[in-house]
């Protein structure tokens, strides 16, 4: 039983309310294997919680750098000072390419599929 009930708890097979529920009707069971089962499951839980967690505080985090970043772009203004081309690295030509994120690129360098982005910010982000 204890083997079956650690399979069950590494896969995630099923909830442990449902393990209870089913392991009622079984007299013989020993409480102490019950008990490390639903140890080790509230454990994968709190670790997926405190995860989960630590994931919201970082995306709660890069939002307020966006919103600060985003009122700095309606406020200042921006120079576009770059000598080379962000994607090829060969001196900039005309036509140009400048996204608000400073980065300049000849306009053969951006990929155009209907909308024109940087295509380091979007990796970067992505």
């Amino acid at each position: 039983m204890k083997l079956a009930l650690e399979e069950i708890r590494k896969k995630n097979i099923l909830s442990p309310l449902l393990v209870l529920e089913i392991l009622k009707e079984n007299s013989k069971l020993k409480f102490g294997v019950l008990r490390n089962f639903l140890l080790q499951s509230l454990k994968t839980q709190q670790d997926s919680i405190k995860r989960s967690n630590k994931k919201l505080t970082e995306d709660y985090n890069n939002i307020a750098n966006f919103k600060n970043e985003i009122g700095k772009m309606k406020t200042t203004a921006r120079n576009f000072d770059q000598k080379n081309c962000a994607a090829c690295n060969k001196e900039l030509q005309l036509p140009t390419v400048h996204f608000m994120c400073t980065h300049t690129y000849h306009e053969f360098c951006v990929e155009t599929e209907g909308i024109r982005r940087c295509t380091i910010c979007v990796e970067k982000f992505s």
